[in-house]
């Protein structure tokens, strides 16, 4: 019955209206990537997300040739999920306390957290097991509180935030065997910070980079001030920024940039500066009006 669901939330039969969902799979090297995926329209979309996450041999199959693998186990069920002051309550049977490994056991989790509160309808996540709270998971990941994007990290090696500190997400470009790029977010742990301080520390770490990733941020490229009201944030880097080449380095950057301010709470727009002037991109991308996702970006249906 669960397959036949997945089946109906994911086939798009021609004319008929579809959402675009983020959902969150997993990589060979076991990175959660956010991908871009259109979904059948319907009522409870959130739940269908998740079903969407479900290891059926359906999803397997449309996903594999991305080198995308789904984390939850196939005999998982999504028992209920409802939404009340924006916490989605999800019910889930009690195969999701049977991870095989600690990294699946986080995983899971975070992907669960990621994928519903990328929906406006979400900002926080409560998980029980057959209708029963839950304190702790075998790996020892406590979900008995709500798990939102401020206390749960991604692609990190811990899973919730320590007590009394905060964490923001660092976007980078990973590029796998299958030859695949894609944009995910990395978590650090730091002390509590402002939204100026936010932005300063997301930008600083795009610049210090592990050896398996890589920015569309050019070298020695640098936040000199941000700025943010009205739901719009100002971004004024120095003019290394537009030491690049070629449209598709700029559309990396363009997104790389966006994805990484967006989490920023409250944030709908996003607008570029250079050394306090407007910026005029050197391909030609028109960005008077804030930065975008490019279209192409963690896309796997188009």
């Amino acid at each position: 019955m669960m397959a036949a669901a997945f089946m109906e939330a994911t086939e798009k039969p021609p004319d008929f209206p579809t959402v675009e969902t983020v959902l969150y799979y997993q990589n060979d090297n076991g990175y959660l990537i956010p991908v871009r995926r259109s979904i059948l329209k319907q009522d409870n979309i959130e739940r269908a997300s998740i079903i969407a996450l479900i290891n059926y041999p359906i999803t397997q199959n449309e996903i594999r040739g991305y080198g995308l693998y789904p984390v939850l186990p196939q005999d998982l069920k999504v028992l209920s999920l409802t939404i009340k002051n924006s916490i989605a309550h999800l019910d889930l049977n009690d195969v999701f306390l049977n991870p095989l490994s600690k990294n699946q056991e986080q995983n899971m989790v975070v992907s669960i957290v990621y994928t519903l509160t990328s929906f406006d309808t979400v900002s926080g996540v409560s998980i029980t097991v057959n209708g029963s709270k839950v304190k702790t998971m075998p790996y020892e990941t406590d979900i008995s509180g709500v798990l939102t994007r401020k206390n749960v990290m991604i692609n990190a090696d811990q899973t919730i935030v320590t007590q009394g500190y905060a964490k923001f997400d660092s976007y980078m470009w990973i590029k796998d065997e299958h030859n695949n790029k894609w944009c995910i977010p990395i978590s650090k742990q730091v002390e509590v910070m402002t939204v100026e301080d936010q932005a300063y520390m997301i930008f600083d770490s795009m610049n210090n980079l592990a050896e398996s990733f890589e920015t569309a941020l050019p070298v020695n490229a640098r936040l000199e001030e941000c700025k943010y009201s009205a739901n719009t944030v100002i971004l004024d880097f120095n003019s290394n920024l537009l030491n690049y080449s070629g449209l598709e380095k700029e559309m990396e950057m363009i997104s790389q940039i966006y994805l990484a301010a967006k989490q920023i709470d409250g944030v709908e727009n996003v607008i570029l500066r250079c050394e306090g002037k407007k910026v005029k991109l050197k391909e030609g991308t028109d960005i008077s009006s804030g930065l975008f996702l490019a279209d192409h970006v963690n896309r796997i249906d188009r």
